[in-house]
């Protein structure tokens, strides 16, 4: 693709050579090519903007789920240590310990 000011240069160099009847004959041509080039370098600096952008997002979404990683593995770390030092308060129950002297549940 070639800059607005390099396809300047070119169609004034070509005016220049060719004078200005031939340039007149094709100056409809030119002047296509002009607005598609236009049209082609806007598209270029959009999709370069639309590129780094989805770069940027790419890198944030990385970081992110890394970080989300991490917290859910040390949250699971964290939870079977609680685990492991919970003492246990289950009572053991018996026939015995289930009634009281009068013979009543408990």
């Amino acid at each position: 693709m070639l800059s607005s000011e390099d396809f300047e240069k070119i169609r004034t160099n070509m005016a220049q050579k060719l004078g200005e009847e031939s340039m007149a004959l094709i100056s409809d041509d030119i002047s296509t090519l002009m607005l598609e080039n236009n049209d082609a370098n806007t598209q270029v600096a959009n999709r370069d903007k639309e590129i780094a952008k989805l770069k940027t997002d790419k890198e944030t979404l990385i970081n992110t789920n890394g970080n989300l990683l991490q917290k859910i593995s040390m949250e699971s770390k964290a939870e079977k240590r609680e685990l492991e030092n919970e003492p246990t308060n289950k009572k053991q129950y018996s026939l015995t310990n289930a009634f009281d002297e009068n013979g009543n549940f408990i």
